[in-house]
């Protein structure tokens, strides 16, 4: 006797372990669809792309395990029947598949602490529109930022940031991190944003203590720029010179400025136990020496120093911090001096005043007399 013909459907289903049950053919039964099949055959069909749906996935499951056996990884304790586990499982086995050739482990880490930064944040006001630098790095003279420490020490602006009514304030951000070699150099930030005038608050976010924050997003992380608004403002362009004697010997540096209406500090400079940095004529190198002062308020000038290797806070917190402060009116031009003293370094506090312009004047003179 011939063997029975075998149905399409029934060769492609060959060597599953279990058989489909017959399913009987009535006479005159429906012939469904355009290619004559029987409502049977479309059941039978169905059943069976079931069986082998479950047994292809059994299957990826079981090369998934061998797979995590093979590389010494198993989560343990992962509820399998979860959509959500099964779909960070396929994601993880996917990603290996794909990329462990190229980008190593599945568990590597892109960026980790600490980070060797380099590069540039600046900003464009309606004065110049030319970059005015807060903060610039090359490649050899990283900022390593670490956990604890992920602030960039600013150097800039080398002047007064300028908001003006229907106009922008654009924010450059161009920085690195730095890897063994340069092609292994990975980009941090890379973006240019916008910061609008917003009539008498025009800085976004909440404000504490008169300052917000201007964030700024890349696929690493966010960068969060302080910002604080100062009206009826003057520039004062600052300067330490240490007229007698010397910065004593193992003794930290900190020297900040803040205003009357702005209660943070601005870091002027901040410097270990090596020796002070000054030039040839006693001046100290300060990181930054730019702050926009009310006319009405005043600013502080202050120092402090500490003599142990432990961090500033800790120092401040036993009392073995000595400071010195001094307090300038503004003035709309000109020059203030104050002196400051630690044991035998006597230093002089020098200030420069300079009105800020919305806009250039080339015709407004110099002494900014007539100007309103």
């Amino acid at each position: 006797m011939d063997e029975p013909k075998l149905m399409w459907w029934e060769k492609f289903v060959e060597g599953l372990e279990e058989a489909v049950p017959e399913c009987p053919v009535k006479k005159n039964e429906a012939v469904q669809g355009e290619e004559g099949w029987k409502k049977h055959e479309i059941n039978q069909l169905s059943e069976l792309w079931i069986r082998v749906s479950d047994k292809k996935s059994e299957e990826c499951e079981e090369v998934y395990r061998k797979r995590m056996m093979e590389s010494g990884y198993e989560e343990k304790g992962l509820d399998k029947s979860d959509l959500v586990v099964q779909r960070a499982i396929g994601f993880r086995e996917v990603w290996n598949s794909n990329w462990h050739g190229l980008y190593g482990s599945f568990d590597d880490v892109s960026l980790q602490w600490p980070l060797h930064v380099f590069g540039m944040v600046a900003v464009r006001d309606p004065v110049d529109r030319n970059r005015n630098l807060l903060f610039y790095r090359t490649r050899d003279n990283c900022q390593t930022l670490s956990e604890a420490e992920p602030h960039l020490v600013l150097t800039g602006p080398t002047r007064t940031v300028v908001v003006a009514e229907n106009d922008y304030v654009i924010f450059e951000i161009y920085l690195k991190v730095k890897g063994d070699t340069e092609n292994e150099d990975k980009h941090l930030f890379y973006c240019v944003d916008q910061l609008p005038f917003f009539g008498t608050s025009y800085i976004p976010g909440s404000s504490v203590d008169n300052v917000s924050p201007f964030r700024c997003y890349s696929k690493h992380g966010i960068l969060e720029i302080r910002l604080g608004e100062i009206r009826s403002s003057v520039e004062a362009t600052i300067f330490v010179r240490v007229v007698d004697g010397t910065w004593p010997d193992g003794f930290h540096g900190h020297f900040a400025a803040r205003t009357s209406s702005e209660r943070q500090n601005v870091v002027l400079l901040d410097f270990g136990a090596a020796k002070v940095p000054v030039d040839g004529d006693g001046y100290m190198n300060l990181s930054r020496q730019v702050v926009s002062v009310e006319l009405e308020g005043s600013l502080e000038v202050r120092f402090m120093a500490w003599r142990d290797d432990k961090p500033l806070k800790e120092c401040q917190d036993d009392n073995e911090v000595v400071t010195g402060e001094v307090r300038l009116k503004p003035e709309k031009a000109g020059r203030s001096y104050a002196s400051l003293r630690l044991d035998s370094c006597e230093m002089e506090v020098l200030v420069a005043w300079s009105q800020v312009l919305p806009e250039p004047q080339p015709d407004v003179p110099d002494s900014f007399e007539d100007y309103p």
